[in-house]
């Protein structure tokens, strides 16, 4: 599962955005995405199938990209039944998560910690640097039944320490199991 959670991580584009203000953003809810986040634009969206345990999944992943300052990035991928039943088991996909992320970004590990999405899905923050690029990136990874969703943000420093980020990632909710 590891080298899944490393696969899946490699969708994230080395993309940017630029930092403003949030009153004029929107609500983005793909169909069958059973979720909804704020974003400063309609996101690109991009499905590619990608193996797992002998079956293929689609990995859904929705851009956000405005020039050299940062990105916002998003992705859910649908797993077999009962992927995630096992409490050891979702640990053990987020601790990959945790361990792999920065490396599939060429970045360095800066801090982790264990999340709770909506109280009771769990989750994992990992940021990082990214040195080729001069910035930083913070990431989180949510088990809901047997959906990944992955939050991305990626930039500048000044981009990345910026209210927005913060923005993004508290509007993450989802809206069906």
């Amino acid at each position: 599962m590891r080298t899944l959670a490393a696969c899946l991580l490699l969708l994230v584009p080395a993309g940017v955005l630029s930092a403003r203000d949030t009153d004029d953003w929107v609500d983005f809810s793909p169909k069958g995405g059973k979720f909804t986040v704020k974003v400063p634009k309609k996101p690109t969206e991009k499905t590619r199938d990608q193996e797992f345990q002998g079956e293929t999944i689609a990995v859904h992943s929705f851009t956000v990209s405005m020039g050299k300052d940062g990105a916002y990035v998003l992705l859910y991928a649908d797993f077999p039944e009962g992927t995630f039943e096992s409490d050891d088991v979702a640990r053990s996909f987020l601790d990959g998560f945790e361990k792999g992320y920065a490396k599939s970004v060429k970045g360095k590990h800066q801090s982790s910690k264990t999340l709770k999405l909506q109280k009771k899905y769990p989750g994992r923050e990992v940021t990082f640097t990214i040195p080729e690029r001069d910035g930083k990136g913070k990431a989180r990874a949510y088990l809901v039944g047997d959906r990944l969703f992955q939050i991305t943000a990626l930039g500048t420093e000044e981009f990345m320490d910026g209210e927005d980020v913060d923005f993004f990632f508290d509007s993450f909710k989802v809206t069906a199991k």
